[in-house]
């Protein structure tokens, strides 16, 4: 098996020139309103997904390369890598982790986080991230929800990781990035191992577990989808495969052999993970990345190692062009910035491109597509399409449908699928081997998100408006979803409200999107006080509520957009918040006072 990995690895590096992709016309890529994808069509694999890593990874190993490089310069060679993964899945192996075990990784970027991934991945476990900055209560019910056998912490993580663990008897192994010297006092006599001793020690696994199929389930991130609560999103080894082939022909093939690329994103999240751990692990370009982003940092590394390409979202291509540092660089290495995980604007998109002095493309994806669903080749980037998030990614389809009006209750759970006028806005849908095998312990939620058409197909409802050109070229204009977007980050209104209800004079609430100009969105809530809330003023309540709330979540869903308070949330017949009411609501408010704000007299 690894002997057929190696071969398909070896056809990719001697393939001929590939043709440029062209816009064509419509009708050579639709069908039935089925919009196809135009690069060459990918073979699944039915391998684990260490395998296709790590299969070139002896002859970077032979040429020294470097594999991972810090903010503090510190680096791992595909050599040093290779060690690593195999002593770590040793050590995994030897305390019980196996085949269909969950193992929890919960760590800012680390130097050792693909070793780690790909050690869980090696055995057959299964690996769920967590976000680093989950409170104890957000950590425990991931882990708690997955099923979680084990953890992989950080310093920085490790006290809120022991405090969830005590409290579920199947997590019976707690290790910590560093070595033993730099585990904290409250965890020395708790058990907790140091990764180091792993990386180090006598155990390892050298082979994928031979259990291990394409459709094995692999990654467990979690996501809102497109309504409701973090759900874990069951992702399989043919999934991730299939991403990473999907990658080479709109991607891939434009990044000269070896060249480092920079991705300063957080790892636990699916665009950076399966783009930077997977894919550039594999392609053996030295990743470049640092534990959180930061603009000084990023410049810095940017002049250090010259990298050729970078992946980054909105708010950062946002603070390369409020910034003074970007002048003081010389960016001329960079071929081209890819931004995902949220829309980018089209003018900032241009302006991002103007400043640096290279080219900007957008693409397009999310969990359930373990991300990638569309991405525009280099050769298909040109001013005409600024703000496109490009065609489909290989043996993709995607058609576009008309919206069901779920707010009102009606359509709910309506499987029939329309398809709208070609060029029209409408729900896209998308089917093709990397969506996802559905969530976690939620049947409901899969049959709302996987729809079966007449055929046979399996299209996943993505929660997005789109509309497709002429071209087969996707922009995405809306979301239909209730899913709130803050720096590329998810946060789901359910969730927020669901803590909200917890609050002593809170009787109802809900949680809508606020336009930001740096995040994209923050969450903004309307609350309905009960009757004996306290004495304080509205706004000082309010105020106070907000303080609450980031008290009990992560910072990327505290409520930025701050607290209405309200008589009514309105519902429809069945109870569901009618959301897009409260919206509507919410921007003619803002619009009457940005009115008053503007008629207001000068009294200088």
């Amino acid at each position: 098996m690894r002997a057929a990995v190696v071969g398909l690895t070896a056809t990719f590096r001697r393939a001929a020139r590939w043709a440029p992709l062209r816009r064509v016309n419509a009708s050579a890529l639709t069908r039935a309103g089925v919009t196809r994808s135009p690069y060459p069509p990918i073979e699944p694999l039915d391998v684990g997904i260490a395998d296709l890593a790590t299969s070139e990874w002896p002859r970077f190993s032979a040429e020294g390369r470097v594999a991972v490089i810090d903010e503090a310069g510190k680096a791992r060679t595909f050599a040093e890598l290779s060690h690593d993964v195999s002593h770590i899945a040793g050590a995994l192996s030897a305390r019980g982790i196996g085949p269909g075990d969950v193992v929890a990784i919960v760590s800012p970027n680390h130097i050792d986080y693909g070793a780690v991934a790909l050690a869980v991945l090696r055995l057959g476990a299964v690996l769920t991230p967590a976000n680093p900055a989950y409170t104890q209560a957000e950590v425990r019910s991931q882990l708690e929800g997955s099923r979680a056998r084990a953890v992989v912490a950080h310093p920085s993580t490790l006290e809120r990781v022991l405090g969830a663990a005590r409290e579920l008897s199947a997590v019976h192994t707690v290790a910590c990035t560093g070595s033993s010297a730099d585990l904290p006092p409250f965890a020395v006599g708790a058990g907790v191992a140091a990764l180091d001793d792993w990386r180090h020690g006598a155990a390892l696994v050298t082979r994928t577990a031979a259990c291990v199929r394409g459709s094995s389930l692999a990654l467990l991130p979690y996501s809102s989808g497109t309504t409701g609560l973090p759900k874990g999103t069951m992702l399989s080894h043919a999934n991730l495969t299939s991403n990473m082939q999907q990658f080479i022909a709109p991607e891939g093939r434009f990044i000269p052999d070896g060249a480092p690329v920079i991705c300063p994103l957080p790892q636990y999240h699916i665009y950076a993970f399966t783009l930077a751990v997977l894919f550039m692990l594999w392609r053996g370009h030295p990743l470049v990345t640092s534990t959180r982003f930061e603009l000084a940092t990023f410049c810095r590394q940017v002049r250090a190692y010259r990298p050729a390409r970078a992946y980054l979202v909105p708010p950062i291509l946002l603070a390369l062009v409020k910034s003074e540092e970007t002048a003081r660089v010389d960016w001329s290495s960079l071929q081209m910035i890819t931004s995902a995980a949220a829309p980018l604007d089209a003018e900032l998109e241009r302006a991002c491109a103007l400043r640096l002095g290279c080219r900007v493309k957008q693409a397009w994806g999310m969990s359930e597509l373990s991300p990638l669903g569309t991405w525009p080749a280099d050769d298909a980037v040109r001013d005409s399409l600024v703000g496109s998030v490009g065609p489909p990614v290989p043996s993709t389809l995607v058609r576009v449908v008309e919206l069901h009006s779920a707010e009102s209750g009606e359509g709910e759970g309506d499987e029939q699928i329309v398809d709208v006028p070609h060029g029209a806005e409408g729900e896209l849908l998308v089917s093709g081997p990397q969506v996802m095998l559905g969530y976690l312990d939620n049947a409901e939620a899969t049959a709302r998100t996987l729809v079966r058409a007449a055929d046979g197909t399996t299209w996943l409802r993505t929660g997005d408006v789109a509309r497709v050109d002429e071209g087969g070229f996707i922009w995405i204009t809306d979301r239909a979803k209730e899913l709130i977007k803050f720096k590329g980050f998810q946060v789901a209104p359910a969730e927020l409200e669901a803590v909200l209800l917890t609050h002593p004079d809170v009787l109802d609430a809900a949680v809508i999107p606020l336009a930001d100009a740096e995040g994209g969105e923050v969450p903004r809530a309307y609350v309905v006080l009960r009757e004996a809330h306290s004495a304080r003023a509205p706004r000082a309540e309010a105020n106070a509520i907000v303080d609450w709330v980031a008290g009990r979540m992560a910072p990327h869903k505290r409520l930025r957009g701050g607290v209405k308070l309200t008589d009514k949330i309105p519902k429809s017949a069945s109870g569901k918040i009618l959301r897009r009411l409260v919206r509507d609501a919410d921007r003619r408010e803002e619009a009457a006072l940005r009115h008053r704000e503007h008629e207001q007299p000068d009294m200088a």
